[in-house]
């Protein structure tokens, strides 16, 4: 489990190198033994590459991640602008279920967050200070994706509760006990 990890940590973060090393690779490939096909190939799985790397990295934390928190430590712009907004990036303090703690980073453009019921497309990160549920793949703590809709860590709630302000209760809706909002 630990090598499909770091496989698909690394595909996350260097998804264009990843893209070049695969055009060097098989497009010599490709002339020397005249099978055209690895093209066609090539431009398959960098399209995909592009487009999935970030949601099968999740899937996979989601599937095999061992529970622990995390504490927001720090928050600084960064230089990369979005659509005219510019990001943001995060350190963090992760605690291992086994007690092991250390330091790591995300930023606000990473896709991170796991939210089984998303109300909103952008998820807020947590702010300064504030707990938060994390899923890590042992032996890989800095691949660890954020669970948003745990309302027992303070984050969770704080998501829960803003949502719940900003929707109409349907018929016979209840809040989930250990949501507790004021």
């Amino acid at each position: 489990m630990d090598i499909v990890s770091y496989i698909l940590h690394f595909n996350q973060n260097h998804s264009v190198l990843i893209a070049i090393a695969t055009l060097f690779a098989l497009f010599p490939l490709a002339i020397l033994k005249k099978r055209y096909y690895l093209g066609t190939f090539m431009m398959i799985f960098g399209c995909l590459n592009f487009g999935f790397n970030s949601e099968m990295n999740r899937w996979y934390v989601n599937q095999h991640g061992i529970r622990g928190t995390g504490t927001l430590t720090e928050a600084k712009e960064s230089s990369v602008v979005i659509n005219k907004k510019p990001q943001r990036e995060f350190e963090v303090l992760i605690k291992a279920k086994d007690g092991q703690i250390i330091k790591s980073s995300f930023a606000s453009y990473d896709d991170i967050f796991i939210n089984e019921n998303p109300a909103e497309e952008v998820t807020p990160p947590p702010e300064i200070g504030e707990e938060f549920t994390i899923l890590y793949l042992p032996g890989d703590l800095k691949n660890f994706a954020i669970l948003v809709d745990d309302y027992k860590s303070p984050y969770g709630k704080r998501i829960y509760c803003a949502e719940l302000k900003n929707q109409q209760p349907a018929a016979g809706q209840t809040n989930p006990p250990e949501a507790d909002c004021p």
